[in-house]
């Protein structure tokens, strides 16, 4: 009879097109967007189709491994001071049976580009995961099951990309620094696992290494206690380990009562960074030294003042890492030259974990957040991502 072919208007959000819900989403920032997704389950299905949408800039968020577990882990952001619970999807019924039946710890030993090295301690299982979207990838079993590393133990994760995938999460690099775990030299304290190779394999002098960091070039660094890093090359790796290409030591003029401080390799853009924290109690002082290329390609450690408008963040049992002025989102616009860290304070009362930042230009300190008791796990600093879900090597 002459209708009108327009379709009704629709009575809820829930109603709208994907595609217009798809366009609001993207302007929201990324709080927002894990927000929406935990609305309903139509909701988080839009999510899911939308995880390839440019990324906001986000300020890094605070991973707590004390109130995380297999099932949700739980983060602080900075930018709007929230506490955001993300539930972490079961592979099947009779992993969520386990979940709800044992009280499963989830041990954090590495982050980078928002994936996390992770180790459940309820099998031994060490994975990849996107802690936002629930991307997996399961790592291969370590030579030895003798070798469970421990919560002083380190993972040093990095992302390269191919040209003949679209992904910047194609391919990864990992390197395991275990715990020392008697005098025995049986034991390695290094090492690495490709994606291309699917097997760890052990590198390194022997020694304790406090730190590594790996570049976007296949060189890996490994730190020991004194400052001194080592040089590995992953790509001139035949099957036996990286090969020891160059040992920097840091200069005895520059290393003064070294042993009283902590140190962290921090990649910073194409560069490399070494910051200094000293370890006396209720004193803030950092020393950060970069390193630099000399003639006849040797590279040495040289002190510097600033951090190029940098922002640095210091993680105890995680990679660091560092964001380039260019990258940082509107909310770490005044924190330019900055060192956000992890450390105990005292009160009257107790001792507190407590997160602060220090501001190289003028060595002012303030607080970030409160934590809790000394024995919880330090916090640890991630970049949130909702990209790399499409990553192979099992969900």
């Amino acid at each position: 009879m002459g209708g009108s072919l327009t379709p009704p208007p629709p009575r809820s959000v829930k109603d709208l097109p994907t595609d217009i819900m798809i366009s609001v989403l993207e302007r929201l920032s990324l709080a927002d967007r894990v927000r929406f997704a935990s609305s309903c389950s139509s909701f988080y299905s839009i999510f899911r189709a939308a995880q390839r949408l440019r990324p906001p800039k986000t300020p890094p968020w605070m991973l707590l491994p004390s109130q995380s577990t297999p099932a949700a882990i739980t983060f602080f952001s900075v930018s709007n001071r929230r506490i955001y619970r993300i539930p972490q999807k079961a592979e099947d019924e009779e992993e969520s049976c386990r979940c709800r039946r044992h009280r499963r710890r989830l041990l954090f030993l590495g982050s980078s580009d928002g994936w996390l090295v992770t180790l459940d301690q309820g099998h031994s299982q060490l994975d990849l995961l996107n802690p936002i979207t629930g991307a997996k990838i399961h790592l291969p079993p370590l030579p030895s099951s003798k070798l469970v590393p421990l919560e002083s133990s380190k993972a040093i994760l990095s992302f390269t990309s191919s040209s003949a995938s679209s992904s910047p999460f194609s391919f990864y690099t990992v390197v395991l620094l275990l715990a020392r775990y008697s005098n025995s030299s049986a034991w390695p304290t290094a090492l690495v696992c490709c994606s291309s190779q699917r097997a760890w394999t052990p590198f390194g002098r022997r020694e304790f290494y406090s730190d590594a960091a790996i570049t976007s070039s296949n060189i890996i660094y490994t730190m020991q206690s004194n400052g001194t890093v080592e040089a590995w090359d992953l790509s001139s790796s035949s099957g036996g380990g990286p090969s020891l290409s160059a040992t920097i030591v840091m200069p005895k003029s520059l290393s003064t009562g070294f042993a009283s401080f902590t140190k962290y390799l921090v990649m910073a853009g194409g560069g490399l960074l070494q910051v200094w924290r000293s370890r006396e109690f209720a004193k803030v002082e950092f020393k950060v030294f970069e390193l630099e290329a000399k003639e006849e390609e040797e590279e040495e450690w040289v002190e510097v003042k600033s951090l190029g408008g940098r922002v640095v963040f210091l993680n105890s049992c995680c990679s660091s890492m560092s964001m380039m002025p260019e990258d940082c989102p509107p909310e770490l616009a005044g924190a330019s030259n900055s060192i956000y860290f992890n450390c105990l304070t005292t009160t009257s009362s107790s001792k507190n974990r407590e997160s602060m930042v220090f501001r190289m230009e003028d060595g002012s300190v303030a607080s970030v957040l409160l934590h809790g008791s000394i024995w919880e796990p330090s916090p640890i600093w991630i970049a949130p991502t909702l990209l790399g879900t499409d990553c192979s090597g099992g969900r």
